[in-house]
């Protein structure tokens, strides 16, 4: 990581897909990154000693009425301890300057230190440690689908809410209604209603599909599934989704299939998220 004004003591190498600038990037999760970091839960299941997640210390102190301070800010720790407060992003420093105001109040013995994987120019100064600038506007793949953008955003199912149907239980019989019975959940939206999936399930297995959704806690708006009698390979997937999404008010879509993105972009005239590849199609 970069100290500000330093040399980096030590580097660790993330890159972006799109490299042009300005323009909005889908970065991986790497296995050089924590894997506390999915989720949101940066650190959250990671024994990591002093080493505190941002948003979950900031829900932490808000709910500070109690009359114990924060287990990390307590007497038993050491007084010229130090504690390292690790956040996904930056972008206006307003979050991370609150947080260290609250800490403050609860403690004024604690030397603290701030820390980012990605830092936006503007904000940059306002952390100890970055890992890498990152201009704005950004997409991050850990926590796209529980942010500013949700709302706005039509879903493919299969291979974003879901993984994909192996190919040994894709046989519209027994096997095929367990997978979708069963399936396991990928990319789950639960910080707000999801305004479109659009899929190519048929219409006879919605209930089984509403059920799944049910069960994950995941709440959709409107359920558009193929408008065919049968299952079949010679469908234009790309075709009905694309007409679909241009004729709703999504500004998003995310597929799984990097084909049928490139596709329903062409056919949406629209942005298209591509998690498996990182592209962005318009």
């Amino acid at each position: 990581m970069e100290r500000n004004g330093r040399a980096p003591a030590h580097a660790i190498e993330v890159h972006a897909f799109d490299e042009q600038v300005n323009e909005p990037r889908l970065l991986p999760r790497r296995q050089g990154l924590p894997h506390g970091f999915k989720g949101g839960q940066a650190f959250g299941d990671v024994g990591c000693g002093n080493v505190l997640c941002v948003g979950q210390l900031a829900v932490d102190l808000r709910q500070a009425s109690l009359p114990q301070p924060h287990p990390f800010l307590q007497v038993d720790q050491p007084d010229d301890g130090t504690l390292l407060i690790v956040d996904d992003t930056v972008a206006s420093g307003l979050s991370m300057y609150a947080l260290r105001e609250q800490i403050r109040e609860v403690s004024q013995r604690r030397r603290v230190l701030t820390a980012v994987v990605y830092a936006s120019p503007e904000a940059a100064h306002t952390v100890d440690l970055y890992t890498e600038i990152l201009p704005l506007p950004h997409l991050l793949e850990w926590n796209f689908f529980n942010s500013i953008h949700t709302p706005t955003t039509a879903l493919d199912f299969d291979g974003i809410l879901c993984e994909e149907c192996p190919a040994a239980d894709d046989d519209d019989g027994l096997r095929y209604v367990r997978f979708l019975e069963t399936a396991k959940p990928k990319y789950l939206v639960r910080s707000c209603e999801i305004p479109l999936i659009v899929t190519a399930r048929l219409e006879k297995h919605r209930e089984l599909t509403e059920t799944w959704l049910r069960r994950w806690g995941v709440r959709c708006r409107e359920l558009v599934m193929g408008p065919w009698t049968e299952r079949s390979r010679e469908y234009d997937l790309g075709q009905f989704k694309g007409q679909v999404y241009r004729d709703s008010a999504a500004t998003i879509f995310v597929e799984s299939c990097p084909a049928q993105a490139r596709a329903i972009a062409d056919v949406s005239g629209k942005r298209v998220i591509c998690p498996a590849t990182g592209e962005i199609h318009q």
